[in-house]
């Protein structure tokens, strides 16, 4: 496997990484779940 080929698995990987992080970021802070208190 040549370098090149490399770099870009490790971009696609870290690419999903990071979109999937801030989704997770920007859910939360759209939605406000209100857990009910027992």
């Amino acid at each position: 496997m040549n370098s090149i080929e490399f770099n870009k698995i490790f971009a696609a990987v870290l690419t999903a990484c990071l979109v999937a992080m801030m989704a997770s970021f920007i859910s939360r802070k759209i939605v406000h779940p209100e857990h009910p208190h027992e």
